[in-house]
C-alpha cells in the first residue's frame, strides 16, 4: 500500500472487520510530510463526514450569497452535494484521504447516486 500510495496510485485496501484497527491513522501519519492528507470515518451522518474531509484540506464549507445589489449578505453552508463536488474539483496527485469503513456503510450511505 506504501508502495502504491508513493508511486501516486490510487489504493483501495479491504479487511475483515477489526484487523487493521490502527493501520488507517498510522498511514496517515508516514504519508502527512508529503500529502495533503483527509480522515475521516463515516458515523451515520454524511454531510457530517463530508464536512470533516473539507475541512482537513482547507476547503471552505459555506458560500457566500449575494442580495439583488450583488452585495454579500449571508453565508450558507454547502450542501452533501456541493461538498462532494468541491472535494471533486481540490484533490489532486498530492492528495490522500483515508476512509476507514469499520462497518460497511460507508460505500451505501455517502457514494449512492444523485437524484
Amino acid at each position: 500500500m506504501c508502495g502504491a500510495i508513493a508511486q501516486g496510485s490510487p489504493a483501495l485496501v479491504l479487511s475483515e472487520k477489526g484487523l487493521f484497527e490502527e493501520m488507517p491513522g498510522a498511514r496517515t501519519l508516514h504519508h502527512a510530510d508529503a500529502y495533503s492528507v483527509a480522515i475521516a470515518t463515516y458515523k451515520g451522518s454524511g454531510k457530517k463526514f463530508f464536512v470533516v474531509l473539507v475541512e482537513q484540506l482547507g476547503i471552505p464549507t459555506t458560500e457566500t450569497k449575494f442580495d439583488k445589489n450583488g452585495e454579500p449578505c449571508v453565508e450558507k453552508d454547502l450542501t452533501m452535494d456541493a461538498l462532494k463536488d468541491e472535494i471533486a474539483a481540490n484533490v489532486g496527485g498530492h492528495t490522500l484521504l483515508v476512509l476507514p469503513d469499520r462497518n460497511n456503510s460507508l460505500r451505501a450511505s455517502v457514494t449512492g447516486s444523485r437524484s
